[in-house]
């Protein structure tokens, strides 16, 4: 049995006004392993693997009143060759999405989304198949929300096998991601394309209505308003390997080469203001950090570092307020102080 504990030191960026009195740590027992992790207010999507007595699936919990609704109908089904799970989940005010990932030498990922008013329905909104070996095929991925606004991406891969699974169009490079559209989801079933690129968009965070794209590059971020259109751009001489944003600030995690010698790398959380674009401040890494490296994208194909999805990373930023943001180092759970105090 897996256990998710949440003490309310750590919810006050996950469950903020949360009084003295409910301090004491939340604990959460699930039947099998926590896959993934999503947070609004009180809220918290928790998604667990598959077994054999019951498919992978999404709960809300909210470990502040308490209470624990499951997301759709609880089901059995088949394992399947090469795994199946929950590739992403998101909440937005009352609002949960997520993706059920799956399948044999093709892969299948359906976006559902579900209301906490009605948890047991569920609505398919978009589903895209790829080759599980070449990573050829459509994607959707990197789904994030906040408040009240939920968005995703899709994407494509071609490649050139005999025969290809998605053939290449003229211009486009096998194994890199072309097409690439960014989405929010308005109510529970309409999807709205708000931008587009030929090159990576990926979600990597929002907040205040607002949304920290990774760019295909690996090296740039936008921040997007709810409409899709560029609030401000960010490009740090340096490669980025997790992101959070806040209300007002942005934090990056970035690998910068020393001056002498250029072999060796620090680790630094940069914290940038929303606003102007600007660095505020370099805020202190702990020690065990300094030989965090980029980890392997194997989800999704072609994506940058800072947009992998990986429950084994070393490193995983997860979530920021207005003065604070939490981040999961190796087995351990920190919360930091923006201002560096």
């Amino acid at each position: 049995m897996q256990r998710l504990v949440f003490a309310l030191a750590l919810a006050g960026v996950v469950a903020a006004g949360a009084t003295a009195a409910s301090s004491r740590p939340r604990i959460l027992p699930t039947a099998t392993l926590v896959t993934g992790l999503a947070t609004n207010g009180s809220t918290v999507a928790v998604a667990t693997a598959w077994s054999p007595g019951h498919c992978e699936r999404v709960v809300a919990w909210n470990p502040v009143r308490p209470s624990l609704r499951a997301l759709g109908k609880a089901t059995r089904c088949a394992e399947t060759s090469t795994g199946r799970g929950i590739a992403g989940q998101a909440i937005a005010g009352t609002r949960v999405a997520w993706i059920a990932d799956g399948g044999g030498n093709t892969h299948d990922a359906v976006l559902y989304t579900a209301s906490l008013s009605k948890p047991a329905v569920t609505h398919r909104l978009l589903l895209a198949s790829r080759d599980i070996d070449s990573g050829a095929g459509n994607w959707v991925g990197a789904l994030q929300g906040a408040g009240s606004l939920l968005v995703y991406a899709t994407w494509s891969v071609c490649d050139t096998g005999e025969p290809a699974f998605k053939p290449c169009p003229a211009g486009v490079t096998p194994g890199t991601v072309y097409n690439a559209k960014l989405w929010r989801i308005d109510g529970l079933t309409t999807r709205k394309l708000i931008a587009s690129a030929p090159d990576g968009l990926f979600p990597v965070g929002v907040a205040a209505g607002r949304t920290l794209v990774a760019r295909g590059d690996g090296t740039s971020f936008e921040l997007r308003a709810s409409d899709g259109h560029v609030v401000q751009t960010y490009q740090p001489d340096a490669q980025v390997l997790q992101a959070t944003l806040g209300p007002k600030e942005l934090v990056l995690a970035v690998r910068t080469p020393l001056s002498p010698p250029l072999s060796k790398a620090r680790l630094e959380f940069m914290v940038y203001n929303v606003a102007t674009g600007a660095v505020d401040r370099t805020l202190p890494v702990p020690a065990t950090a300094l030989t965090v490296t980029a980890q392997r994208c194997d989800y999704p194909v072609g994506a940058p570092a800072v947009a992998c999805t990986s429950p084994a990373a070393r490193l995983r930023f997860s979530n920021a307020d207005a003065t604070r943001f939490v981040y999961v180092l190796d087995t351990a759970v920190h919360v930091a102080r923006l201002d560096g105090s």
